[in-house]
């Protein structure tokens, strides 16, 4: 028998869980062996000047860095720490969740799920705009099925306010709105709400909040609608691609968890909803969306494993509900048993290859990104010092991302797109390299693995170009961070017009580049 008493305890238990592995997590973290990832760099350099947009995504997640790294330095810890911190917070409004529609036990279940997801594990250290749209999309749910509940007013605004909010933080958010239409629809006991002014209001101050980013977006030629049209590739598609379907498809086997995304296919292909089920309605209206609007985006051209991320939030639900329904709670401790090993095998990669004697490798080592970055900076910093008048030039966003932020001694950095004239990146908005500015260049030009043979288009701008040594930062044996660099000076004539003899080699082209 169900008591008051029953459901504290599993609300107690949900409450230390998500605390035990959120103190882990953070202790993890103030170890951190590796470097930033690009996109953190990058996201570090938004939170120096809060706006209402950016290039590439809505303002939240600068806006978040700057809050912990205000109160916790802009060390990887003070940068990374919203992670962890939102996910522990979207495994409590899971366990909230899993007790308004079930009981305490479904909400201690869900939490633990949603704990050891193998993408919330690898998440938590990783501060992207995932975090803030999963809690927010959990939020903006918890209060919508309030709001059908309880119908207050209160509840629809705030289902609103959350998500304005998922809009700041990431695009897809927008599916929200689906997911809420599409149950409507689906629930003769809820259709009625499409007839009052409650819903609509909450519609209203979800606007009224994302109009900012809006308004941004009008001021700067619409530039992050732009890049997320751009990274979907649709304009590009060639027709049908059935094997990037099947791999984003096999990709959810590690988002989610082997075990656990087998089950939750199996519920969703099998489950039709009883009549009166109606919170069957309301869960498979928040997950097959995803299913079809990223299965079709991938079957058209690609897509990440991580853009149907939010799915998970109702997937879990229904997952967990599903199974204690029918008492199958053996079926759930081996998911979590399998997602366990799995994260804790991602949090000591490392030590896990040292113990067994296994010499790394690009090709096997997950981590491989966020090696060697600080110690390029300060190869980069050394190499200035030497030249303390000239400007930084880089040729590439990650490149740029990551000495803006551990080469910061050097205080005057540009980005030069050798792409010409289309901006690429938020750098080629922000910092934008022109070769007809006074003075010398240091130029750091990434060496891509596969030789690329072709003149370089910048130094082909300079009549006096020195060729200095390269920046080489070894990872593996068959992996290092190398960067050719070039000394700029004595800038072309005004009509674009270059000396006869650069000294740039017998035919007058730079070396071609060589692989890493």
């Amino acid at each position: 028998m169900k008591t008051a008493a029953t459901d504290r305890r599993f609300g107690l238990t949900a409450l230390a869980f998500v605390a035990a592995v959120l103190a882990y997590r953070l202790l993890l973290l103030a170890i951190f062996p590796y470097d930033l990832y690009g996109d953190e760099a990058q996201y570090w350099v938004w939170s120096l000047t809060p706006d209402w947009g950016y290039y590439s995504k809505p303002p939240m997640i600068a806006w978040i860095i700057t809050a912990t790294t205000a109160l916790f330095g802009d060390g990887l810890f003070g940068i990374k720490l919203g992670a962890p911190l939102l996910h522990a917070a979207t495994a409590l409004l899971m366990f909230l969740l899993g007790r308004r529609l079930a009981d305490a036990r479904a909400g201690l279940w869900a939490a633990v799920v949603y704990t050891l997801m193998p993408a919330v594990g690898l998440s938590s250290f990783i501060i992207s705009t995932d975090a803030p749209l999963l809690f927010f999309w959990a939020l903006s749910l918890y209060c919508l099925i309030r709001a059908f509940d309880d119908g207050d007013w209160s509840w629809w605004l705030a289902t609103g306010a959350a998500a304005g909010l998922g809009l700041l933080s990431k695009y897809n958010m927008g599916l929200f709105l689906v997911c809420a239409l599409l149950y409507v629809l689906w629930s003769p006991e809820r259709r009625h709400w499409l007839r009052s002014p409650r819903p609509w209001a909450g519609a209203l101050v979800a606007a009224l909040i994302y109009s900012t980013n809006l308004a941004w977006n009008w001021a700067n030629d619409f530039v992050s609608y732009r890049h997320t049209h751009d990274i979907s590739h649709l304009d590009r598609s060639d027709g049908l691609h059935p094997e990037n379907l099947l791999s984003f498809f096999g990709e959810q086997f590690a988002v989610f968890g082997p075990i656990a995304f087998a089950l939750l296919l199996i519920v969703v292909l099998r489950r039709t909803p009883r009549p009166g089920d109606d919170r069957m309605r309301l869960l498979l209206s928040f997950v097959l969306p995803w299913f079809v609007a990223i299965g079709l985006l991938s079957l058209l051209s690609r897509a990440n494993a991580n853009w149907g991320a939010p799915m998970y939030v109702g997937g879990t639900l229904l997952l967990v509900i599903w199974l204690l329904e029918r008492r199958l709670t053996g079926w759930l401790k081996a998911a979590l048993a399998f997602n366990l090993v799995l994260v804790l095998g991602m949090y000591h990669y490392d030590a896990l290859m040292r113990a067994v004697g296994a010499e790394m490798t690009r090709a096997g080592d997950p981590y491989k990104f966020v090696r060697g970055w600080s110690e390029l900076g300060r190869q980069t910093e050394e190499l200035m010092r030497r030249y303390p008048d000239a400007v930084l030039v880089t040729d590439h966003r990650m490149t740029a991302a990551q000495l803006l932020y551990y080469a910061r001694g050097v205080p005057v950095q540009r980005k030069w797109n050798p792409g010409g004239g289309g901006i690429g990146d938020h750098f080629d908005l922000t910092i934008p390299f022109d070769p007809q500015e006074a003075g010398t260049a240091i130029y750091v030009s990434y060496v891509p693995r596969r030789p690329v043979a072709h003149k370089d288009p910048l130094t082909d701008r300079y009549a006096d170009v020195e060729s200095l040594d390269d920046l080489v930062v070894p990872i593996h044996r068959d992996h290092a961070l190398h960067y050719r660099v070039f000394r700029l000076s004595d800038h072309p004539t005004a009509d674009g017009e270059l000396p006869p003899d650069r000294g740039m080699g017998e035919d007058g082209a730079p070396e071609p580049d060589r692989a890493s």
